[in-house]
């Protein structure tokens, strides 16, 4: 009881506004004794926890579920899914032990509320439903959890999903690997983009791209560039390399309300997204981009602050400052493909800072061996097809 006490004080602020409010208690119906008859095949969506009488409702943005079958239960804690068995006489529940998978989820009170779920869904004795609501509770009659008819999206049909994910965006959120699940490592986060023929987002350190079929549920994936930053955050760099893996193995596709995961061919999942919340986007005509570094093979070299490198986009044309002179050249772009002319410049000589006009010199031969650009979080990444080199920009001077 202690523990549960301890859990409950995370949630007990969220817990008074919402009671104070009158958004918590919805009157739970009355025990069913032919609510065996109805159970199977429902899903319910936890609105609010008891402890000791006390209400609390679910933590923002983390959704628990449950959905029964004729002898078995599953859902999300919140973090992990979890499955167990269960049997009912009556109105009576007896739920027995409860596995889950083991990923860990970083934000605040998320993995307590998950461990409170649990061990209240284990103390039910008693269950009663209706069309809309649902209530377990101990033997004594006291609430434990009530929940709410869980709304499906209907799964989109395999001949709509080609049209469907052409300018979606989806953040990952899990990966499938040697029988285990793996979230993704708090603080980071990986991004994939749809565009007409083309794949691009952020593997958590580095930007990719790449090119894609979809046909039916099948999907087939090209080979994946991407540029060659280092990021030394612990195990960053492998969980980069693991999806980028994965990402490539990819053969069949479903996407499910929110969802979307990517399966091999024997339907096995290998990578689970979330849809990503959207957010202005910027465009890559109409902006003045300022160079902040260039990297080859693996050397980021950071800009001169001083002197300051930009380029715009107009439609037809890329221009710019080299850090000296002024340059223009004509560009084409195709999805997230990119040709760029070599450009022309003015012939400015400039003595400072040290090495500017070698910079500029060097800016100038590589912007004709960019091929694909990427616009994410305010910022733009040039890059050649082989991910060897790239040149990454931020909005603004």
């Amino acid at each position: 009881m202690r523990r549960l006490l301890t859990i409950t004080a995370l949630l007990l602020g969220a817990s008074i506004a919402l009671v104070a409010a009158g958004c918590v208690s919805v009157p739970p119906p009355p025990p069913d004794d032919e609510i065996g008859s109805n159970l199977p095949g429902t899903t319910w969506q936890l609105s609010t926890l008891y402890v000791d009488g006390s209400a609390s409702p679910v933590l923002p943005n983390t959704t628990i579920t449950v959905r029964f079958d004729e002898d078995t239960i599953a859902g999300s804690a919140g973090c992990n899914q979890y499955f167990g068995s269960y049997s009912l006489v009556g109105s009576e529940i007896s739920i027995g032990t409860i596995g889950s998978t083991l990923m860990y989820c970083g934000e605040p009170g998320v993995m307590d509320q998950e461990a409170l779920y649990l061990s209240l869904l284990g103390d039910a004795d008693v269950i009663a439903a209706d069309e809309e609501n649902l209530t377990l509770s101990a033997a004594d009659g006291s609430f434990l959890l009530v929940f709410d008819r869980f709304r499906e999206i209907p799964a989109i049909p395999d001949e709509g999903l080609a049209e469907y994910i052409k300018g979606s965006e989806w953040q990952l959120t899990a990966l499938h690997y040697d029988d285990a699940v793996s979230s993704v490592i708090s603080g980071s986060e990986i991004t994939l983009i749809f565009d007409e023929e083309s794949i691009s987002g952020s593997a958590g350190c580095n930007r990719y791209m790449g090119s894609y079929s979809v046909d039916g549920a099948g999907i087939s994936i090209g080979a994946i560039g991407a540029t060659k930053m280092f990021c030394g955050e612990a195990g960053i760099m492998a969980q980069e390399t693991r999806y980028l893996s994965l990402l490539g193995e990819a053969e069949a596709i479903a996407v499910d309300g929110e969802r979307l995961v990517l399966s091999a061919a024997d339907g096995s999942p290998l990578l689970t997204f979330k849809r990503a919340i959207e957010s202005p986007a910027l465009s890559l005509t109409g902006v003045q981009w300022r160079l902040l570094s260039i990297t080859e093979n693996g050397t980021r070299t950071e800009a001169i602050p001083e002197r300051a490198v930009t380029a715009t986009f107009d439609g037809e044309r890329i221009g710019g400052s080299g850090g000296c002179n002024s340059y223009s050249a004509g560009y084409q772009i195709d999805g997230s493909m990119l040709v760029i002319d070599h450009p022309v410049s003015t012939l400015v000589y400039c003595q400072s800072p040290p090495g500017l006009m070698d910079r500029e010199s060097r800016f100038f031969s590589l912007l004709p061996k960019m091929d694909l650009y990427i616009i994410e979080d305010g910022s733009l990444t040039l890059s050649s097809a082989d991910g060897d080199i790239s040149l990454s920009f931020v909005s603004g001077i």
